[in-house]
């Protein structure tokens, strides 16, 4: 597209909005959750990880086992999980070939607006599950935390994690066809039902959760196609939390440039930019 003089400032924040809403198409809710290494220094009755921002906390739970593998076991107290960035990007330099350290990593980035990095760690769990054919670790992952959820019912940060559990299970039968013929599954749609379930459950516990909200969104535009229902969980997103909410803006600039409404889409993708920005977040190195 050529821009005339008089548009060149506009046509420099679409250049800068598509590269976003692209990766976002990519990158949003392709995650899938695996029992938390973290520990947070808070009250034992808070079960919510809703953080805007990354922090360190100091604390963790190595969960491997003699000979550097994964246990696949929660040995951290249940009520004190998080989704800290610090720690699960910690846990991923002690263990870089770990799918499921990648896992908790894309979680964790996934409750953050680092939406391109996030896609960038599902590129990488991909190629560790086709390498390694582990492909039970995501019936082990959503049993795991259905397992603790009977315990703790109303646990939104277990929740939200099978959420993602279930959602990936569908994304991988979707697309990885000749994978999926190696493992005992229902149609792809069971398990994104049962992701909008879950998320939808999240809300009802924590309507703070604008994480929840954005990715329930994801998935109403993403496999059923409701654009305007998707805006529409979107916008409400955005009344809960309109100041540090960028993943919420850009994923209505992305819808708005689906629906061929580019003014929108580009004053939203602007938006989303201009906080991502003013929050001054960087991903750990």
């Amino acid at each position: 597209v050529r821009c005339q003089v008089r548009c060149q400032p506009l046509c420099h924040v679409f250049r800068q909005v598509l590269p976003v809403t692209v990766a976002l198409c990519l990158a949003v809710g392709t995650f899938v959750a695996a029992p938390s290494v973290c520990v947070r220094a808070e009250t034992p009755d808070s079960g919510s990880s809703a953080n805007v921002t990354p922090s360190s906390d100091g604390a963790k739970t190595v969960l491997v086992d003699e000979n550097g593998v994964f246990s696949g076991q929660i040995q951290e107290d249940v009520l004190n999980m998080t989704d800290n960035i610090t720690l699960a990007h910690e846990q991923l330099k002690e263990h870089p070939n770990n799918a499921e350290a990648h896992f908790l990593y894309a979680v964790a980035l996934s409750r953050s607006p680092y939406l391109e990095e996030a896609y960038n760690e599902m590129r990488q769990i991909r190629s560790l599950l086709k390498q390694s054919r582990d492909f039970g670790l995501m019936d082990r992952t959503i049993e795991q935390y259905e397992g603790l959820l009977k315990n703790h019912p109303n646990h939104d940060v277990a929740i939200y994690r099978l959420a993602f559990a279930n959602y990936f299970k569908g994304y991988w039968i979707d697309k990885e066809p000749e994978d999926a013929k190696l493992f005992e599954h229902g149609p792809s749609s069971e398990y994104y039902a049962k992701a909008k379930t879950y998320m939808r459950e999240v809300v009802s516990l924590k309507p703070d959760d604008v994480w929840a909200r954005n990715y329930l969104g994801h998935i109403v535009l993403e496999h059923d196609k409701d654009v305007n229902s998707a805006i529409a969980i979107w916008q409400e997103s955005l009344s809960v939390n309109d100041k540090q909410n960028p993943g919420a803006l850009l994923m209505l600039a992305r819808a708005y440039t689906m629906q061929g409404d580019i003014q929108k889409a580009l004053i939203y993708g602007a938006k989303g930019l201009q906080q991502k920005q003013l929050m001054g977040l960087s991903v750990p190195k």
